[in-house]
């Protein structure tokens, strides 16, 4: 294993847990605290890191870039041939410099959340239109979500929708049991 240290700017490399701490310190008991040199920083995150390299990549392709004319691009600011090997400053500068050449970047939005909705609209003109709003509010006063009714009906009538059923005596007995829930929690359901 090698020991690096430059021990005047009190900088030691970790190489293995035999390698010396940093002159004028004292001793530590725990064995393996080291401080990095500038230059051996570990990477802030991987994921950006992985999430830039693509950005580049997009880049080059939005810029119609052939591999040679890039390899040349990164040669010439930073003395390297490929993306991989930048950190995370000259990746930043890069997708910088890639902008001012026309790449354009955007992010994906993040699919927003769906709005529950958190009623149940029976038309006037619906059958069983009562006795429908009446286990809506049944089921509301227990405080279950309406997203709950649909998949009820489905699992226990095989409709996809509370609206569709039309089925008297399925109404009846959805209303007996919430009105026996609503009875055991103390609920009124007048």
């Amino acid at each position: 294993m090698r020991q690096d240290g430059d021990y005047s700017t009190g900088y030691c490399s970790i190489v293995s847990e035999t390698a010396r701490p940093i002159i004028g310190t004292q001793p530590r008991a725990v064995v393996g605290v080291w401080q990095l040199r500038p230059d051996e920083q570990p990477e802030r995150n991987i994921m950006s890191r992985n999430a830039e390299l693509a950005k580049i990549h997009m880049g080059k392709k939005q810029l119609g870039l052939d591999d040679d004319t890039y390899r040349a691009m990164l040669e010439d600011m930073f003395g390297v041939s490929s993306a991989g090997k930048l950190d995370y400053k000259q990746r930043y500068r890069l997708l910088r410099h890639l902008e001012e050449r026309g790449a354009v970047f955007t992010t994906k939005q993040k699919a927003s959340a769906k709005v529950e909705k958190d009623f149940y609209v029976i038309p006037d003109n619906a059958p069983h239109v009562h006795q429908k709003r009446y286990i809506l509010a049944l089921w509301k006063k227990l405080g279950w979500k309406m997203s709950g009714v649909d998949t009820r009906m489905k699992k226990q009538f095989g409709v996809d929708s509370f609206v569709w059923l039309n089925d008297q005596a399925a109404l009846q007995t959805i209303a007996k049991d919430l009105v026996k829930r609503c009875q055991a929690r103390g609920i009124d359901v007048e």
